[in-house]
């Protein structure tokens, strides 16, 4: 039950343009030995994976935009500001989440996360859909 209200939690706070990463479950500090409240990060966000929720912070944007999970790119906390830039010119929505949070998403073997394949289907996925408008409004 916790999860679900966290994650509910965390979609409020993105409605008010707050960060939610900020509140995210695995940036508090969890008593150790509590075993319950280990898995309520993992649980959270699994649930929000579930339920698709629109809590995905496209980097940079400002005022912030929030994204579906299977909108997004889920980039590195560390990876090179211009490489992330250059991919944002292309049209690629980006999201790049705290380590911990990064972490979680990692584990879970969602796929998508930051990856030259990944990247190279979107924009190839991109192309086919431009070119495909550009095919029906020729016809018309």
């Amino acid at each position: 039950m916790i999860p679900v209200a966290w994650a509910k939690l965390l979609l409020d706070l993105s409605e008010f343009d707050l960060n939610p990463f900020l509140a995210w479950p695995s940036a508090l500090r969890i008593p150790v030995g509590c075993s319950y409240w280990q898995g309520v990060p993992r649980k959270t966000l699994q649930w929000i994976l579930d339920n698709n929720l629109l809590l995905w912070p496209a980097r940079e944007a400002i005022p912030p935009t929030y994204h579906r999970y299977n909108e997004v790119l889920i980039a590195p906390p560390a990876i090179a500001t211009e490489l992330l830039d250059a991919f944002t010119s292309m049209g690629l929505i980006v999201s790049q989440p705290p380590q911990g949070v990064y972490d979680l998403i990692f584990k879970t073997q969602c796929h998508r996360l930051l990856t030259p394949e990944l990247v190279h289907t979107t924009i190839m996925v991109r192309f086919i859909a431009s070119c495909d408008t550009v095919l029906i409004t020729d016809r018309n």
